[in-house]
């Protein structure tokens, strides 16, 4: 265990993203986060949705919607639930999703 900069100890190193990170599985990290957007907006153009229609379902803004599939705004948790749900999907479908997006987006940047 390390101590942290805030003086708790953490089975995590000091450093990386918001102080910490994750050991190290061996596998490349996927940043599954910057892919939600893109997620979002393919499971939405699937069922021939406007980002209105979406928000309407969701009773999220029209405006933070675009948002969230232009990777501009950084979702709650229960947000992503309401679009999931908005979507006709459970969080973790929407979440799979984004991890495949980005999988492929690491395999083309590798073939290159």
């Amino acid at each position: 265990m390390v101590r942290s900069s805030a003086g708790t100890y953490s089975p995590w190193k000091c450093g990386g993203r918001r102080g910490f990170s994750a050991p190290s599985t061996g596998i490349a990290a996927l940043d599954i986060a910057s892919h939600i957007g893109h997620a979002v907006r393919r499971h939405r153009q699937v069922l021939r949705l406007t980002q209105e229609e979406l928000a309407g379902r969701a009773d999220l803004d029209r405006t933070y919607i675009g948002q969230i599939e232009q990777g501009r705004r950084n979702p709650t948790m229960i947000s992503l639930q309401r679009v999931a749900h908005a979507l006709g999907l459970e969080l973790d479908v929407l979440v799979a999703t984004a991890r495949d997006i980005a999988a492929e987006n690491a395999d083309a940047v590798s073939i290159r």
